[in-house]
């Protein structure tokens, strides 16, 4: 069989349109035709027939020949295959295992003839055969079912379905890794629900509900693999992508106002997304993300400006009141190497512990060696959607032993003068000259104008600018000295303003980061991310916008012993003109440390306080 004879012949097994070639070849080549016929049936005693329960006939004479065949190490073999081993589908591997050399496997080619004659099987082949197994249920773990064929049982590994099937994991900690014939592989986490489908040569998906990790192989061209959601329509040619959604049946058990939404994470290749009852698609490369829902534009982000190198979830649960359910195991189990961590409907983690109440997410971690606290409402503020995933701060919740738990206080406005008196020039910040790193528009619009008490009655940037304009990752460092008792300060609040012209330059999103007397490192205190007003960027003078954002303390100590304090600004805007925005004053307000001898234990005392009256 030569080089030709060969590429057409795996293109045939591969389920491309090439019978009629391959016919024209086998007239040509007899020899052709009998190799056909044995590479089809091991193809199919391999791959096709991996379901103990099929009846098919075809299944039942493989297991009479197979029982009644001497060679034990065949039936071995073939069992183990039916099984999910042997290799062959996996990443960097064959989609299945290439065609035995008739020198190693005579007893095998025997088994195949005589199976085909017995089914009258030849040249038939080529002109109609029946359609293979769609997938495989490569990995099953806990309680995960299956409907096919109108019937619905519980599932297990090595179990083989046709097209059209639906795969359900059941909320807690079940999963499945679903396996097509062309190599793709999808991974379903608990409370996920997906039908699988093959319409004329192309693969189709419908993810109902939940979170699905998915390796896709190279789509051929022209048919690409189609990914239907309640919100969105989701095209991939080949790819690494993670899809999340919040059903509306879920939101009927929360609100009947709410709505469903997808979030889609692309790891690798490029993906279209488009909003259910929109032609217009929106591209989403490498590194980034996107929410789809019915009541709003998709906006993509990336994901990469939220990488880290460890995240451990230390605890989470979910609940409201009384009613609380542990899902640390589940969030556990999604979070990776990022801040934003797929979830999927809350409800679907572990079951809904108080029906028809909106819930909170809580989480517990730790980011690089630093902790941090973090509450998630399972519906996202004024959009009305059940959330899809969540974001966790960079932020210590705790801050350390001298440090409180940090509230945040977060109003906006569509006046960019709103909170024009709200600025001071008493503060700790005043007249202090910022350490400052990769702000915009040097010599004007700088941190300089961060902290010199002036709000500005214009959004003009003049010679006078009361504006300082972010880029992603600008910070600015303040020196707050020792105080004169030499032991720091003790912040109380810190206050942000920021305007424009534009509303979404009106937004705000920054880390603030303390370092205390004697110290060697930056500590995180916490992260603002406050983007309430609209992202468009028109540049239009009668678009204004406006945001304040103050931070403080139940103790009404933020932290203690404090003597430099960093703004890093992060990216607002889905990352619009650099996902920049502008400040028009950050004060923070304190008083000189007292002691450091009685500072630890005083705010240890205070963070005792306010667990006890927590519980």
């Amino acid at each position: 069989m030569n080089r030709e004879h060969e590429q057409l012949m795996a293109a045939y097994l591969a389920g491309e349109n090439v019978a009629d070639e391959l016919l024209q070849a086998c007239r040509d080549e007899p020899e052709l035709l009998r190799d056909l016929a044995e590479y089809t049936a091991i193809d199919r005693l391999l791959t096709f027939q991996a379901d103990e329960e099929d009846d098919s006939v075809f299944a039942s004479e493989v297991r009479a020949r197979l029982a009644g065949d001497g060679d034990d190490s065949l039936a071995d073999a073939v069992r183990d295959r039916r099984r999910g081993g042997g290799g062959g589908g996996g990443p960097g591997g064959p989609a299945r295992p290439p065609p035995p050399p008739h020198t190693r496997f005579p007893r095998l080619l025997k088994l195949a003839a005589s199976i085909l004659v017995l089914l009258g099987v030849g040249v038939v082949l080529l002109q109609q055969r029946d359609e293979p197994a769609f997938a495989v249920l490569e990995r099953v773990s806990g309680e995960v079912y299956l409907g096919a064929d109108s019937k619905i049982r519980s599932a297990a590994s090595g179990m083989a379905f046709p097209s059209g099937s639906e795969v359900y994991c059941t909320p807690g900690m079940n999963e499945a890794t679903v396996r097509c014939r062309d190599g793709s592989r999808f991974t379903l986490a608990s409370g996920t629900r997906a039908a699988f489908t093959k319409v004329d040569r192309q693969y189709r998906l419908t993810l109902t509900e939940g979170v699905m990790d998915a390796d896709v192989r190279k789509q051929p061209k022209g048919r690409p693999l189609v990914i239907d959601t309640p919100d969105a329509t989701v095209t991939v040619l080949g790819t690494r992508l993670k899809l999340c959604v919040a059903s509306e049946s879920a939101a009927d058990l929360v609100s009947s106002d709410l709505h469903s939404s997808t979030a889609l994470i692309v790891n690798e290749g490029n993906v279209e997304i488009k909003v259910t009852g929109n032609d217009e698609g929106v591209a989403v490369a490498t590194g980034e993300a996107t929410v789809a829902a019915k009541n709003r534009a998709i906006e993509v982000t990336r994901i990469d400006d939220l990488s880290v190198d460890h995240l451990e979830i230390i605890g989470a649960t979910y609940g409201a009141r009384s009613n609380w359910i542990d899902v640390t195991p589940q969030m556990q189990s999604r979070a990776n190497g990022s801040r934003l961590v797929p979830v999927g409907v809350f409800s679907q983690l572990a079951g809904d512990p108080l029906p028809g109440v909106i819930k909170t997410l809580k989480i517990e971690y730790e980011i690089d060696g630093k902790p941090g606290q973090a509450e998630f409402s399972e519906v996202r503020g004024q959009e009305g959607t059940l959330r899809t995933e969540v974001t966790l701060p960079m932020a210590s919740a705790t801050g350390g032993a001298d440090s409180a738990a940090v509230t945040q206080s977060k109003v906006s406005s569509r006046n960019e003068l709103e909170y024009t008196a709200d600025v001071s020039d008493t503060d700790l910040l005043h007249d202090l000259t910022a350490l400052s790193r990769g702000w915009q528009f040097e010599g004007e619009a700088t941190p300089t104008t961060l902290n010199d008490g002036v709000h500005g009655d214009t959004y003009k940037v003049e010679s006078a600018s009361s504006v300082a304009w972010t880029t992603a990752g600008a910070s600015a460092t303040y020196d707050l000295s020792f105080g004169a008792a030499g032991n720091g300060w003790d912040i109380t609040s810190i206050k942000s303003i920021a305007a424009w012209v534009n509303a979404g330059f009106g937004n705000q999103s920054y880390t603030v980061e303390i370092k205390r007397k004697g110290a060697r490192d930056f500590t995180v205190l916490t992260t603002v991310d406050y983007q309430p007003l609209p992202h468009g960027v028109s540049g239009v003078a009668t678009d204004p916008g406006a945001t304040r954002v103050t931070l403080s303390a139940d103790s009404g100590v933020l932290a203690r012993g404090v003597q430099f304090i960093r703004f890093t600004a992060n990216r607002v805007n889905s990352g619009a003109h650099g996902g920049a925005f502008t400040f028009r004053e950050i004060d923070v307000f304190g008083v000189e440390t007292a002691a450091t001898e009685s500072l630890t234990a005083r705010s240890r005392e205070t963070l005792e306080m306010e667990s006890a009256r927590k519980e």
